[in-house]
C-alpha cells in the first residue's frame, strides 16, 4: 500500500512528465501527419489533372492541323474543278453546228468527245473524293468541339484541385507555426547556417557539399521505413511534362548532372521520396532550390521553382507537394532534378517510374 504523501509525490511527478505541453504537442503531430498525407494524395490528383489537360491539349492541336491540312486541300481541288468546269461549260455553249464548221477532222472530234467523257467520269469521282473530304472536315468540326468541352472540364477539375491544395498548404503552414513554437531552436539555426553557406558557395556543388556536411546525422538516417536505396525504379517523377535534358548531355562546365524538365503553367512539383528538407532558398542562376536528404547518403536537389512551399527542418513524405512551377513567359517553366549519393551526381532516370518518363521526341 502506497502512503498518502508518497502517493500525492507520484501523481505530481507524473503530472510533471506528462505536462498539457506534451499532449498538445502530441496533437499537432497527428494532425499534421493527417495533412501531410492528405497533401500527398490531393498532389497526385493534381499532377493527374495535369496530365490529362496536357493530353486533351496535345489532341486538339492535332486535329487542329488535319483541319488546317484538309481545309488546304479542299480549297486547291476546288480551284481545280472550277477551272475544268469552266472550259466544259465553254465546249457546251458551241452549237453542234459550229464544231462541223471547223476545220478539225472527224478524229479529232472524236478525241474531243472522248475526252469530255473521260473528264466527266474524272470530275464524278472527284466530287465523291470532295464529299468524302467534307465528311471528313465535319467530323474533325465535331471531335474539335468534344474535345474543346473535354478541356473545359478537365480544366475546371483541374483548377478545383488546385485550390483544394492551397487550402490544405496553408492548414498545413498554420499546424507548423503552431508546431515551431515549441521550444527547440534548431531548425532557426540550421537555416541561418545554410543562408551563410549560400552566401559563401561559388557553385552548386560547393553548396551541396557543404550542406550535405552540415546536415550529417540528420533526422532523415532515423526516420523508420523502407531504404531509399530499394526503391530504384519506382519513384514518381517531380513534375508531369517533357523532358528537354537529360543527364549527362553537353560538355564541360555546362554538362548535365541531372535532367531538366518543361512544365506546364503552375505544374505541381513533388518529392520523389521521404526525407528532410535541409535547403530551402534561392541560390545564384538555379533560382529557388531545394535539398531534401533522404539518408543512406542520397539527396534530391530540385531547383527552377516559382514558388517553395517547405522549410528548412521539414519532414517530407513521398509525393508531398513541394512547390509550384510558373505560368506564362517565363524562366520558372523548366525544373532541374538532380539525385546525389555520397555527394556524386547520379542519373536519376534509373530511379523513376518508366511509365511517367517521356522524353522529347
Amino acid at each position: 500500500m502506497i502512503r498518502p504523501e508518497y502517493k500525492a509525490l507520484f501523481v505530481g511527478l507524473l503530472l510533471a512528465f506528462s505536462p498539457a505541453e506534451s499532449q498538445a504537442g502530441d496533437r499537432l503531430d497527428h494532425e499534421l501527419d493527417s495533412l501531410k498525407r492528405q497533401l500527398v494524395a490531393a498532389a497526385r490528383q493534381s499532377q493527374a489533372h495535369e496530365e490529362r489537360v496536357t493530353g486533351i491539349e496535345t489532341r486538339l492541336l492535332e486535329l487542329s492541323r488535319r483541319e488546317a491540312e484538309l481545309g488546304a486541300q479542299l480549297s486547291g481541288r476546288r480551284a481545280d474543278q472550277a477551272a475544268t468546269l469552266g472550259a466544259l461549260m465553254r465546249l457546251a455553249r458551241q452549237p453542234p453546228q459550229a464544231l462541223i464548221a471547223t476545220s478539225a477532222t472527224i478524229d479529232d472530234a472524236i478525241r474531243t468527245s472522248l475526252l469530255l467523257a473521260t473528264t466527266a467520269s474524272l470530275l464524278d469521282d472527284e466530287a465523291r473524293r470532295l464529299g468524302a473530304a467534307l465528311d471528313e472536315l465535319a467530323a474533325l468540326h465535331r471531335r474539335i468541339a468534344s474535345r474543346r468541352m473535354e478541356l473545359e472540364g478537365a480544366s475546371a477539375g483541374l483548377a478545383e484541385e488546385r485550390a483544394r491544395l492551397e487550402a490544405l498548404l496553408e492548414s498545413a503552414r498554420a499546424r507548423r507555426r503552431e508546431a515551431d513554437e515549441r521550444p527547440s531552436g534548431t531548425a532557426a539555426l540550421t537555416a541561418s547556417q545554410t543562408a551563410r553557406l549560400a552566401d559563401e558557395a561559388e557553385t552548386l556543388i560547393d553548396l551541396s557539399v557543404a550542406v550535405l556536411a552540415l546536415s550529417e546525422g540528420g533526422a532523415a538516417r532515423f526516420r523508420p521505413g523502407r531504404p531509399f536505396s530499394a526503391a530504384r525504379g519506382s519513384l514518381p517523377m517531380p513534375a508531369r511534362g517533357r523532358l528537354v535534358g537529360l543527364f549527362g548531355e553537353g560538355g564541360g562546365e555546362r554538362k548535365n548532372k541531372g535532367i531538366i524538365i518543361e512544365t506546364r503553367d503552375d505544374a505541381q512539383v513533388i518529392t520523389p521520396y521521404d526525407g528532410e528538407v535541409v535547403y530551402a532558398g534561392p541560390f545564384r542562376g538555379y533560382g529557388r532550390l531545394l535539398i531534401i536528404d533522404h539518408g543512406e547518403g542520397y539527396h534530391t536537389l530540385l531547383a527552377g521553382f516559382s514558388r517553395i512551399d517547405s522549410v528548412q527542418g521539414q519532414w517530407l513524405l513521398a509525393g508531398e507537394p513541394v512547390g509550384v512551377m510558373g505560368r506564362g513567359l517565363t524562366d520558372y517553366k523548366t525544373l532541374y532534378v538532380e539525385f546525389r549519393h555520397d555527394g556524386v551526381a547520379i542519373n536519376p532516370l534509373p530511379w523513376l517510374a518508366v511509365s511517367e518518363t517521356k522524353a522529347d521526341g
